[in-house]
C-alpha cells in the first residue's frame, strides 16, 4: 500500500483494460481517475493537478503519443514535468524509441499486473 496524496491519470479506449489498472491502483492505496481519449486527459489537465500519467498508445482520434507532445508543450512552458508511463502491447525497440522522442519516461507491457504499477509507482513517486 502507498501513502500518496496524488492522483494518477489512466487513459485508454478499452473500458477493460481501463478498469483494470483502476482496480490495481485502487487496491495499492492510490487515486486514479480514467478517461477514454488523449482529448479528454487533456481538458482534465488544464482542470486538475495529477502526479503520474499512464497512458495506452494506440487510441482513435488522438494517440498517446501526440497527446504526450501537447502535454510536455505544455509543461515546457511552467517549468513542470510529470512521469509519464506508457500501457502498451507494441514493446519493440523502434515503438521504445517513439515513445521517449514523443515525451514519454516509461513503458509497462500488457498485460499489466499490480505488481508492474507497484514498481513503476515506486521508481517514479518516490524519486
Amino acid at each position: 500500500m502507498h501513502n500518496l496524496d496524488a492522483k494518477i491519470l489512466v487513459v485508454d479506449d478499452d473500458i477493460i483494460s481501463l478498469s483494470i489498472v483502476l482496480e490495481h491502483l485502487k487496491f495499492l492505496g492510490l487515486e486514479g481517475i480514467g478517461v477514454n481519449s488523449g482529448v479528454e486527459a487533456l481538458e482534465l489537465l488544464k482542470e486538475d493537478h495529477y502526479a503520474m500519467i499512464l497512458t495506452d498508445i494506440n487510441m482513435p482520434m488522438m494517440d498517446g503519443c501526440e497527446m504526450v507532445r501537447n502535454i510536455r508543450e505544455e509543461e515546457s512552458e511552467k517549468g513542470e514535468h510529470k512521469p509519464i508511463l506508457a500501457i502498451t502491447s507494441y514493446t519493440m525497440p523502434d515503438d521504445i524509441e517513439l515513445y521517449h522522442e514523443s515525451g514519454i519516461d516509461g513503458h509497462l507491457a500488457k498485460p499489466i499486473s499490480m505488481e508492474d504499477i507497484d514498481e513503476a509507482i515506486k521508481l517514479w513517486l518516490y524519486k
